[in-house]
């Protein structure tokens, strides 16, 4: 086989691979976006609103409730 064949099939499988990922990227985009309007309806709904990360454990939730922010892994709470 020669060089030119050999970088050729490289050149393809690298083409289909970035594709494949792209395809992941967008399907992973579509859910994060799906997940964010879940959890900013269930805030709606029990009188909480979102507010990003828990910055004492940084894997909760941080929601805002009246003037009170709460993590919802840790426990943390911070009166506004």
């Amino acid at each position: 086989m020669t060089t030119e064949r050999i970088r050729g099939r490289t050149a393809r499988r690298r083409v289909n691979r970035m594709r494949e990922l792209e395809g992941r990227v967008e399907r992973l985009e579509e859910e994060l976006r799906w997940l964010r309007r879940a959890v900013e309806a269930n805030g709606e709904r029990v009188g909480a609103k979102a507010v990003g990360r828990c910055p004492n454990c940084g894997e909760g939730l941080l929601s805002a409730s009246g003037s009170e922010l709460r993590c919802s892994s840790c426990g943390y709470a911070k009166f506004l």
